[in-house]
């Protein structure tokens, strides 16, 4: 009997030593974790605004004439697209030698490296520093390869186009100007090759905004028409094929718009039609267009409702340079926008209940309470305010946010 009592305390005795043993490991090991130094990362906090945009494919209703000649060859143009015209103003000379659209082609690419070369010469390189020439052809094949590696082709014409410039001035600066105004002699002498024989003088007859390309939609995509826009006309409009427009085209050279006014009819699913206000201005995005961005008003919404779609009619009034008036175009239009404190996931705790992170300010941490008005896949957004709960301070601009880090609380020092 004695000896199973001294057996069982033993065990007693073994048990509770075991017990101390870990409890003393692993006070230790915190302890040891608390201490050792980490290397935190911090971000300064900003205010971020994140768009919620919605889109597809819209179409360009605008009042335009068709100009035509008597004679359908080349055109030999002396004014560029979207360039303002008086009347009387001579447009171009249209020669009786016929032109295919693969010439036209190569007429259009001459033009574009002499326009380009000419800003490559004289006064426009003489007092640039190659450096700096440098610096912009590297950032410019940085932003190339981006584009190229995200699939964004909106800009890619754009980027190509000032690659293109700053190489030809970096040539220029380097070989001296004279290699540059030989090639340009060579190249309008290249030109002047396609236009012989008789031609037509074509002038205009009132004033007006002067485009080359026309595609046969004119009479029909007009002001009026989107005035009095509904679904049936709408979706009629959008069926016409292209070669029942072609076939009343034989002789256009180009087209002069009325004004700078024009309208863009998107159709929406209903859904993503929600939110939007009649008479409210919203930022329309062309991403195929060099991003280029209007400020456009929603005139009207039309309901289709055996397309289940609403048709959305923005009306805009400016005509910025070097933008390109498809009948199609894609377009995104900013629904909504959010403003806040960009503060990333791994930042984010929770104190007693309350959302928060912590900053650091010389070498002490603080927690900050934040609320969270947007989430997106790896951040949030939280309201920028400069008061307190009566507890904590909430974040706000200029701080700097602690992104990683163990054992943080209120007041610990960190170095």
């Amino acid at each position: 009997m004695a000896k199973k009592k001294r057996n069982s305390a033993f065990w007693s005795r073994l048990s509770v030593g075991l017990v101390f043993a870990v409890a003393v490991v692993y006070t230790a090991y915190h302890l040891i974790s608390f201490f050792t130094q980490e290397e935190l990362r911090t971000i300064v906090s900003g205010v971020t605004t994140e768009s919620v945009t919605v889109g597809g494919d819209g179409y360009v209703f605008r009042d335009e004439t068709v100009l035509y000649s008597s004679s359908g060859g080349v055109v030999d143009y002396f004014v560029g697209d979207g360039q303002k015209v008086s009347a009387g103003q001579t447009l171009a000379n249209v020669y009786t030698k016929d032109a295919s659209a693969d010439v036209r082609g190569v007429i259009a690419m001459i033009d574009e490296q002499i326009a380009l070369l000419e800003q490559c010469s004289g006064s426009n390189v003489s007092s640039v520093d190659l450096s700096a020439l440098r610096k912009e052809a590297d950032d410019t094949y940085f932003t190339l390869t981006r584009l190229l590696a995200s699939g964004e082709a909106g800009e890619l014409d754009y980027q190509i186009e000032k690659m293109m410039l700053v190489l030809s001035r970096i040539r220029a600066v380097s070989d001296g100007d004279e290699s540059v105004l030989e090639l340009l002699d060579a190249l309008r002498a290249e030109r002047e090759s396609f236009f012989s024989g008789d031609c037509e003088q074509m002038y205009s007859n009132k004033s007006g905004y002067f485009y080359s390309a026309v595609d046969g939609y004119e009479a029909n995509f007009s002001i009026d028409a989107a005035n009095s826009l509904d679904a049936e006309t709408f979706y009629s409009l959008t069926q016409i094929k292209d070669n029942e427009s072609v076939l009343h085209m034989s002789g256009a050279f180009g087209k002069l718009a009325d004004d700078s006014n024009w309208k863009f009819v998107l159709p929406l699913d209903p859904k993503e039609a929600e939110g939007f206000l009649e008479g409210q201005e919203y930022n329309v995005n062309f991403p195929e267009n060099n991003n280029t961005t209007f400020s456009m008003v929603l005139e009207k919404r039309v309901l289709a409702y055996e397309q289940k779609s609403v048709l959305m009619v923005f009306a805009c009034n400016k005509l910025p340079d070097n933008f390109n008036f498809e009948r199609c175009m894609t377009a995104q239009i900013e629904r909504s926008a959010v403003s806040g404190i960009y503060v990333p996931h791994s930042a984010v705790y929770k104190v007693g209940g309350v959302t928060g992170v912590y900053v650091l300010r010389g070498s002490v941490a603080h927690f900050r309470r934040i609320d969270i008005i947007y989430k997106g896949a790896d951040y949030f957004l939280v309201a920028e305010r400069d008061d307190s709960d009566g507890r904590y301070y909430y974040l706000g601009s200029n701080e700097l946010i602690i992104t990683n880090g163990k054992n943080l609380f209120d007041g610990r020092i960190v170095e």
